[in-house]
């Protein structure tokens, strides 16, 4: 049941300030409040709608969390999956020294391919992972903040259902 709230927020964000989506899931993960669970129980913690309108993205707002550079580096690879049990896997050298990463898929509307990442280490799977992104549909996202880039990332697109062609990029931000 978060992903209606944090699309809310999202939205009332968006109202407030000129983002792009990847701009706009960091703000969101940065003006997340801390839970106190473990960053694999809680990812960045609860959404704080609050905090996401009136915190500016581009400004001081007194941390001392370091920030990511606008140096960028894109890759995008176009492919397609034949059906349910079809899976690409993608392995991706590493062209700054990343502070973030944007994972992102664009497939079609019909289906529903899902996301899966490894910082190093091979191939994901569907059972092992160290990022994954799936909901229904194929849009799907991955933000790693600090990602190890001291091995290579791998992606796996899977298709749950329907088949088609799809969009992959990937996005370094770097100081």
């Amino acid at each position: 049941m978060a992903a209606p709230v944090v699309s809310g927020v999202g939205g009332l964000a968006l109202s407030q300030w000129d983002l792009s989506a990847s701009d706009l899931r960091l703000h969101l993960q940065t003006t997340a409040e801390d839970i106190g669970l473990s960053e694999g129980e809680q990812g960045s913690g609860r959404v704080d709608a609050a905090a996401a309108v009136n915190t500016d993205p581009g400004g001081d707002d007194g941390d001392d969390d370091p920030t990511c550079g606008s140096e960028t580096a894109t890759a995008t690879v176009t492919d397609s999956l034949s059906g349910p049990g079809d899976a690409d896997c993608w392995r991706y050298p590493w062209r700054l020294d990343p502070c973030q990463v944007v994972v992102e898929l664009s497939g079609p509307s019909d289906a529903t391919f899902d996301l899966y990442v490894n910082e190093g280490g091979g191939c994901p799977t569907t059972s092992v992972y160290d990022y994954r992104s799936y909901t229904m549909g194929s849009e799907e996202s991955i933000i790693i903040d600090f990602p190890d880039a001291s091995d290579d990332l791998y992606i796996l697109v899977d298709a749950w259902s329907g088949s088609g062609s799809y969009e992959l990029t990937i996005i370094e931000k770097g100081d």
